[in-house]
């Protein structure tokens, strides 16, 4: 999954149309994964995969924030990021076997 969420916030940037093309290949892949994994292990293990996954995506997700200089700033790119974060969180909130997702984003904007 690691590198698949490179390979789409390399390409991202904070313009319209959003929910960004990037930001939708990575919540229907991570949906994917979910699917191929939820007959075969207990949620309780899922979740924590998924806890896992959520927490490199929001790593990767500041670096490529820092790398773009989009800061916490209420500008119009701080409501582009905000509008696919929304989507990205809806569709983790979707999955039946995720549960008790941080959905905590303050962590997500480089620091000034």
């Amino acid at each position: 999954m690691g590198m698949m969420i490179d390979s789409q916030l390399a390409k991202w940037e904070a313009k319209p149309p959003m929910p960004s093309p990037g930001m939708r290949a990575i919540c229907k892949q991570v949906a994917k994964l979910h699917e191929a994994i939820l007959d075969l292990l207990p949620s309780e293990q899922i979740n924590r995969i998924f806890q896992r996954v959520h927490a490199s995506f929001k790593t990767k997700f500041k670096q490529r924030l820092t790398k773009l200089n989009i800061l916490n700033n209420s500008g119009p790119q701080h409501a582009l990021v905000t509008s696919d974060m929304t989507f990205y969180m809806n569709q983790l909130r979707s999955l039946s076997s995720v549960s008790n997702m941080n959905d905590e984003m303050a962590d997500i904007w480089p620091n000034r």
